[in-house]
C-alpha cells in the first residue's frame, strides 16, 4: 500500500503526539507520525515494547516474527521518538501534558466467562502461560480453540507436556490463514494434542473439566491446569478521559479485536494523517 500512503495528506505543522501503548500498532503510529515531523512520545506500561506480538512469537515455528518488533524499535530510535517504558498513562497525565493528538493503542483485556470454578488458582490465561509468568503442570486443558488457544496448546506440547483443546464451535482456528493452519494442525497431531469441537465447558473442577458435547455431559481429567484462551475485549477507557482539546484516535484491539497486520495498517494511516 505504499502508493496509497503517499496520497495521505499531513497537516503540515508539527504537533505534540502522545501514543499510549507500545504494541505493533502503537509503534507503527508513532513511526508514521514521527516521519511526518511531529514530536512523538510513546508510553508503554510494561517493561518492553511489542505487546501481544511478543506472545505471538513464542509458539513453535513463529520465533522469526520477533524480527518485526526489533525493526520497529530500531526505527523508533532512528526517528528519535521518545519511549517511556514502565509508565502507565492516566487521565491526570494526559491533562498535564495536554498533547495535540492522542493515539490510544491499549489493546484488549482477556475475556473471562462466568464458568463455575473459573476463579480457581489453577486456572490461568494464555498470556500468563506464553509469557512464562505461570508454568503449567504435566496435563492441561485449554478452553478456546481459536488461534491463540491452539497455539498455546502447541507451545505446551513443545515443552513435553500434555494439552487438550475445548472449542464450542464446530471448527478450530476459523480465521487462521490456510497454510499456517495446515502446519499447526500437523504439529498438534504429531504431539497428540486433542481438539474437542462442539464442546461447551460447563464447570471447572479442581482436577477436571466438565463439558457438554453432542448432548452428552462429559468429564476430562485429571488435569493440573486450565488455560483460558477466549480472546479479548477492547480496552479503550482512556479515550473517554482525554483532555477536551486533544484529538483522539483509537486503533488496534483497543477499538475491537483484529489481527496485528490490521492494527499496524490503522496505526500507520492515523500517524500519516495527523
Amino acid at each position: 500500500h505504499e502508493y496509497d500512503y503517499k496520497q495521505l495528506q499531513a497537516s503540515g505543522q508539527s504537533k505534540q503526539v502522545m501514543v499510549i501503548g507500545g504494541g505493533v500498532g502503537g509503534m507503527m503510529s508513532a513511526i508514521a507520525a514521527a516521519e511526518n515531523g511531529h514530536e512523538v512520545c510513546l508510553y508503554e506500561k510494561n517493561d518492553r515494547l511489542g505487546g501481544q506480538w511478543n506472545l505471538a512469537c513464542i509458539p513453535p515455528y513463529k520465533q522469526e516474527l520477533a524480527s518485526l518488533v526489533n525493526w520497529q524499535k530500531q526505527y523508533l530510535e532512528k526517528l528519535k521518538v521518545k519511549v517511556e517504558l514502565n509508565k502507565e498513562v492516566t487521565a491526570a497525565m494526559m491533562a498535564e501534558e495536554n498533547p495535540t493528538e492522542i493515539i490510544v493503542a491499549t489493546g484488549s483485556r482477556p475475556i473471562i466467562p462466568p464458568i463455575k470454578g473459573i476463579e480457581g488458582a489453577h486456572v490461568l490465561t494464555a498470556a500468563q502461560v506464553l509469557s512464562g509468568q505461570k508454568i503449567v503442570g504435566q496435563r492441561t486443558a485449554v478452553i478456546g480453540g481459536g488461534d491463540v488457544g491452539c497455539e498455546t496448546a502447541a507451545f505446551i506440547a513443545s515443552t513435553g507436556k500434555e494439552a487438550a483443546v475445548f472449542e464450542m464451535m464446530d471448527t478450530a482456528c476459523p480465521k487462521m490463514e490456510g497454510s499456517v493452519k495446515f502446519f499447526l494442525q500437523q504439529y498438534l497431531d504429531k504431539h497428540s494434542v486433542a481438539i474437542h469441537l462442539g464442546a461447551q465447558v460447563l464447570e471447572i473442577r479442581e482436577h477436571s473439566v466438565l463439558y457438554k458435547q453432542n448432548g452428552e455431559v462429559c468429564e476430562y481429567g485429571p488435569v493440573d491446569n486450565i488455560v483460558i484462551a477466549l480472546g479479548g475485549r477492547a480496552n479503550s477507557a482512556l479515550a473517554d478521559q482525554a483532555p477536551p482539546a486533544a484529538t483522539v484516535h483509537v486503533i488496534g484491539d483497543a477499538a475491537g479485536a483484529r489481527r496485528g497486520i490490521n492494527a499496524m495498517q490503522e496505526g500507520y494511516k492515523v500517524g500519516k494523517e495527523i
